[in-house]
């Protein structure tokens, strides 16, 4: 099943995360590689002066009655990192920063997880949603390996274990030739096992 319901949301500086990590981390994501990178994939989701158009609202919806998916788009893009360590970093720093300023009754959060490191994803997600802070789904960013891979088991079984669906969304990074047609903007839904 495909469904867009999302909204995006992101930051509009690399250090409004900076908080939420330790301070040798921060020091690691002050340099211009990273604060120069989350600007350019920031363009997904606001529209900077290069484009000549105004910027797009990156805050959450006020509450207006309507529910909401908060989808954190700028995170997404670890899937295309070098350096598993810091993506957990920078991950977990931003899912944080979602579930303090972003999540709420009506607007819940998609939990961003490394398509890197399925065993510590398994545990942001049982840890974010033990937590009880209006996580709505998990986003798991295209990486290296395919959707229906072994080494994704683990996120798999901790989606059915908490009861969330599984997002899958473009970074920008990946290449989209490379993706099976088939898996294009697909939401995978999860179920749990036996059931129909």
């Amino acid at each position: 099943m495909i469904v867009d319901c999302d909204r995006h949301v992101g930051v509009r500086r690399i250090s409004d995360i900076f908080p939420y990590m330790s301070h040798s981390w921060r020091k690691h994501f002050e340099r211009v590689e990273f604060v120069g990178a989350t600007n350019e994939i920031s363009n997904h989701i606001w529209v900077t002066e290069r484009w000549n158009a105004p910027p797009v609202d990156l805050d959450p919806p006020v509450a207006d009655g309507n529910k909401y998916l908060l989808l954190p788009h700028q995170p997404l893009a670890v899937n295309g990192w070098a350096d598993k360590v810091a993506a957990r970093v920078f991950l977990a720093a931003f899912n944080s920063y979602g579930e303090e300023n972003w999540a709420s009754e009506s607007n819940k959060l998609a939990v961003v997880v490394s398509p890197h490191d399925a065993a510590w994803s398994a545990e942001e997600i049982r840890r974010r949603v033990a937590a009880g802070k209006n996580v709505g789904a998990i986003a798991l960013p295209l990486g290296p390996a395919l959707l229906g891979s072994f080494t994704l088991h683990p996120i798999y079984e901790a989606a059915i274990e908490v009861g969330l669906p599984i997002l899958i969304h473009y970074s920008g990074v990946e290449d989209v030739t490379s993706v099976p047609r088939h898996c294009r903007g697909v939401s995978i839904k999860t179920r749990s096992p036996g059931s129909r």
